[in-house]
C-alpha cells in the first residue's frame, strides 16, 4: 500500500514545483520581454496572473468558512440533543 502513496506524493510534488516555476518565470521575467518576443506565446495574458490566484483564494476562503460554519452548527445541534 506504501507504493501508490509514494507516487501521489511525488506527482504532487512535482506538478507543484513546475507549477511554482512557470508561474514565477510568468510573474518575474515576462514583462521584460517585448510583446511580439516568442517567449510571450508560452504564457497568457498578464492579467490572467492576478485574477487566477486570487479567484482560487476567494474560494479557498469561502470553503474554508463553509466548512468551520457546518462543524459549529452541527456541534450546536450535538449539545442541544444532549
Amino acid at each position: 500500500m506504501r507504493a501508490p502513496d509514494k507516487v501521489v506524493g511525488s506527482v504532487l510534488l512535482v506538478s507543484s514545483v513546475v507549477l511554482y516555476i512557470y508561474y514565477s518565470i510568468w510573474v518575474l521575467l515576462t514583462p521584460f520581454f517585448d510583446e511580439g518576443h516568442p517567449i510571450q506565446d508560452f504564457f497568457l495574458p498578464y492579467h490572467y496572473a492576478i485574477s487566477v490566484p486570487a479567484v482560487l483564494l476567494v474560494l479557498l476562503f469561502t470553503g474554508a468558512a463553509t466548512f468551520i460554519g457546518m462543524v459549529m452548527i452541527e456541534s450546536r445541534e450535538k449539545k442541544k440533543w444532549n
